[in-house]
């Protein structure tokens, strides 16, 4: 919903044990709704949640963040600040990280799940912990119903000690224990040992006895620490998930026990989910207690691996009380796909175990975009509909590689904002933000998430200062494709400065006409930022404390780097350089900034020259890893080593564009690669095959090997993902090829940054994407080497309003044919290949559109179009390239 009401800076709290503020807090209250239409009911809903750190004073009224990291990111890693129920259902959850220097609000429609002319309640948990932020957690919520007649009315207000809201410390029924675990414990989320021999049955259903339930009259809270903005994300969708299995389990409760297991029960969900189980249990004995074990794995012996690989233990120990016990949920989100429930006092079914899911809602349309999970919420009707990207082919393994990494963006991709995963780390690490941003921004029309990705990373406390030369360009990337696709620039003008600085092109050495600056892996102080890039604005000292480095990271995990030797003048820093200075130029044009836009062209022009002059190697058709002054000498020399990182980013970077006088260099390039094999990580392999398919609208070969490499079925490829069993792509390459031989220690089954064949296949394959912000243009330049035949259907918005561009795909060994939807407010530059196999030349090809022979140009191996197709009464054209 759009949200233009500014709900009051009143909040809601709670007194908890005795001396002590709660961690949990339940607050109630029921409000009427008139006997008459209703046209929509929304929420308006945040609570406050503790950062890693006390916000720093110094920082308050900067647009910077609220925070100064002191040993990594100071962010927030829960998103369960508040659950938000509706008689008696769980509706929502959030807020999730807070951006820039606010507090976001969400703005749920609660239209389907209210009663007009009843009384109805709402009720709201929430969290956060105290070690830093010594006060109980605070709620907001203001719910506007607006009639069909027109009038409204605010209602269900959370307000101070007068108000008729009733709240419950409730640390005792959710008990928080130890961490979960992770990378020492990032997340921040305790184990929660449900107590549910006094838990309050109903308290969020209307003629609930709070009073006699121990709820109390709330106490005033302090006003919240930040002013309050809508979020530019929509909120977080809240499902119901049915198991696939439910099995009961009799010998062995886990992959250490050898005992017999009593009331044991394997669950699986089908595939990876963010959320919890809810189970229902029977005829429980006072204070019984149940063990509950989450996890993304199966041991050998069927059962949920714990602590899982990632160093997460999502084990907790449950008291019932007695009789029945309906619908035992945990509080945090967790990411898993198996669950195990050991000493259930009653027989559990698909009936009874049950999972809620959140998940961030990229599509509204229930028969493509849930994957069978049934929606708490309808869709609402306040908001613009958005809708899913579909895609088939005539290759049933591409499908299943298209299959796998959609899911991933859907069903495991963040949650506030873009992270690595959602398992372990829930860091804002730009390289995963930006491979699952611009993959969300292929699949989705609504472009939210990217959006707050992007603002969230410029921040202080988002660790984009201490990132690599890798960070810093994807962090341009996404700015420079989040503004393509949804025409906003507010950000980069904001953020003009510091897109400049993390090009690293202060780094540049015209003697060298290369990047050049000190060794510095990642985590390294070995290089550290000039003190001129401290932001204008920031007050004195910040900047110290940030700490900012300027290091290179050529790959990870370590095992994939293949052996690349690091120096100053690095081929993949350069080569991220080239592409950051890329984008900064062209985005300086879009804002008129001629000069800029010349300069940093030329940056980019001169390090490819370099690249191609002094590091590639001819007779190889690779790259040398680098050049390095360590020995002093009157010029760099060349490092000889040629890792496959140091080809596979040159070209991705426009390396073989720069060179139309080196002949047959795309071949060489390619032939290179695909005789080199999978040496470099899944998240490379984005890159890699980016690369593939820039050097694919010169050469037939390389989208031929693209697709390869798409569809392979070697240890280190996406087929093998699945062969393990992932419905997420893993963090990095499986370990075995054997069926769920497993994934590598300490590495999750849900890391977006694998998911890189999500845009890869729209943008380049199929090969829609938009050439002008706001897809005031786009092209159409498909790739698809031997597929014979390819549909798809492309989500995208112009002005705020969604379209769809529908493309189809056949060939034939004399023709290209294929029909493409031209939605109003865009152009299409058209461009086609000749059939698979046969030659290129211009003068042996012909394009019609409608049946009508059309002027074209030749692009590399393409033919286009002479000029654009426009929409309107011809939407759909048939553009066909003859051969001969």
């Amino acid at each position: 919903a759009t949200a233009t009401a500014t709900a009051t800076n009143t909040n809601t709290t709670a007194t908890g044990e005795v001396g002590t503020a709660p961690e949990y807090v339940l607050a109630r209250t029921e409000f009427a709704v008139a006997a008459k239409a209703v046209a929509s009911v929304v929420a308006f809903v945040t609570a406050q949640q503790s950062p890693l750190c006390t916000p720093d004073p110094r920082l308050k009224g900067n647009d910077y963040g609220a925070c100064v990291p002191h040993g990594g990111s100071s962010q927030s890693k829960l998103l369960g600040a508040y659950k938000l129920y509706v008689n008696g259902g769980l509706v929502g959850m959030g807020p999730g990280r807070r951006i820039n220097q606010t507090q976001g609000v969400d703005a749920i429609d609660v239209t389907s799940v209210v009663l007009p002319g009843a009384t109805n309640a709402v009720g709201l948990a929430g969290f956060h912990t105290n070690a830093f932020v010594l006060d109980a957690p605070r709620l907001l919520l203001l719910l506007r119903v607006t009639y069909a007649d027109g009038s409204s009315a605010d209602t269900a207000t959370a307000g101070g000690p007068t108000s008729q809201w009733r709240v419950l410390g409730a640390d005792r029924l959710f008990s928080p224990g130890g961490s979960t675990g992770g990378w020492a414990g990032k997340t921040g989320m305790p184990q929660e040992d449900l107590n549910r021999t006094t838990f309050p049955d109903g308290w969020a259903t209307a003629g609930f006895d709070a009073t006699a339930a121990g709820f109390g009259v709330p106490t005033a809270a302090p006003p919240f620490v930040l002013p309050l903005r809508n979020k530019p994300t929509r909120p977080v969708a809240v499902f119901s998930r049915t198991a696939v299995s439910v099995t009961a389990w009799g010998g062995g409760g886990g992959a250490s026990e050898s005992e017999s297991c009593t009331g044991c029960y394997v669950i699986d969900f089908g595939r990876e989910l963010q959320g919890g189980v809810n189970l229902t249990f029977a005829d429980a004995s006072a204070n019984h207690p149940v063990t509950v074990v989450l996890s993304e794995e199966l041991t050998s012996d069927g059962v949920p691996l714990v602590p899982m690989k990632t160093g997460n233990n999502f084990t907790s120990r449950w008291t019932l009380q007695e009789g029945d016990n309906v619908e035992v949920m945990q509080h945090e989100y967790m990411e898993f796909r198996y669950a195990m429930v050991k000493n259930s006092p009653s027989i559990l079914t698909v009936d009874t175990a049950l999972a809620w899911v959140v998940r961030y809602p990229l599509g509204d349309t229930p028969s493509t975009d849930d994957y069978s999970d049934t929606q708490m919420l309808l869709p609402s009707a306040l908001r613009q509909p958005a809708t899913l990207a579909t895609f088939e082919s005539s290759d049933t393994a591409l499908n299943d590689v298209w299959g796998l990494v959609r899911y991933t963006l859907v069903g495991c991709g963040g949650l506030d904002v873009n992270v690595d995963s959602n398992t372990r780390q829930r860091d804002f690490c730009a390289t995963d933000a930006f491979i699952t941003g611009v993959g969300q921004l292929a699949l989705s029309s609504d472009y939210g998430m990217p959006s707050a990705t992007a603002q969230n990373g410029f921040q202080i406390d988002s660790n984009i200062w201490q990132g690599m030369t890798d960070f810093r360009s994807a962090l341009i990337s996404l700015a420079h494709s989040h503004a393509l696709y949804s025409g906003d620039l507010s950000l980069i003008e904001q953020r003009w400065d510091d897109i400049k600085k993390h090009s690293f092109v202060y780094f540049f050495d015209e003697a060298v006409g290369a990047v050049n600056k000190p060794v510095a892996f990642m985590g390294s102080d070995d290089c550290r930022c000039p003190e001129s890039w401290s932001p204008a604005g920031l007050p004195p000292g910040i900047y110290e404390e940030v700490k900012c480095t300027c290091t290179d990271l050529n790959d990870w995990p370590r095992e994939y780097q293949d052996g690349y030797v690091i120096g100053e003048i690095s081929t993949v820093a350069n080569s991220y350089v080239a592409l950051a200075a890329t984008r900064v130029s062209e985005m300086a044009t879009w804002l008129n900034k001629t000069d800029e836009a010349a300069e940093y062209a030329a940056v980019a022009a001169t390090i490819l020259a370099t690249l191609q002059s002094k590091l590639y190697n001819r007779s190889l058709g690779g790259f040398a890893d680098g050049l390095t002054t360590a020995k002093n000498t009157t010029a760099p020399t060349l490092i000889p080593h040629m890792a496959v990182q140091s080809t596979l980013f040159p070209a991705m970077a426009g390396v073989v564009d720069a060179a139309p006088g080196v002949d047959g260099m795309g071949l060489a390039v390619t032939r290179y690669l695909e005789e080199s094999g999978m040496k470099c990580s899944c998240m490379a392999a984005f890159w890699l095959l980016r690369g593939l398919y820039r050097v694919g609208r010169t050469t037939p070969e390389a989208a031929d090997h693209a697709l390869a490499v798409l569809v392979s079925t070697g240890q280190s490829s996406w087929r093998n993902m699945l062969t393990q069993g992932a419905t997420c792509t893993m963090e990095s390459w499986p370990a075995g090829t054997a069926p769920h031989s497993g994934g590598t220690a300490g590495r999750t089954w849900s890391h977006p940054w694998c998911a890189g064949p999500n845009s890869v296949v729209v943008q380049l394959l199929v090969g829609v994407q938009p050439l002008a912000p706001g897809w005031r243009r786009f092209e159409f330049a498909p790739q698809p080497s031997n597929l014979t035949q390819l549909t798809a259907a492309i989500p995208m918005a112009v002005g705020g309003t969604p379209g769809t561009i529908d493309v189809t795909f056949a060939q034939s060994a004399s023709a290209v044919e294929t029909t493409l939807t031209v939605p109003a407010g865009t152009t299409a530059r058209v461009c086609l290949p000749a059939p698979h196999g046969l030659p290129t030349p211009a003068t042996a090809n012909q394009m019609w559109v409608d049946g009508v022979r059309t002027p074209a140009v030749s692009d590399g191996r393409l033919l286009c179009l002479q000029s654009d197709l426009d929409p309107g009464g011809k939407a759909v054209s048939v553009v066909r390239r003859v051969q001969g």
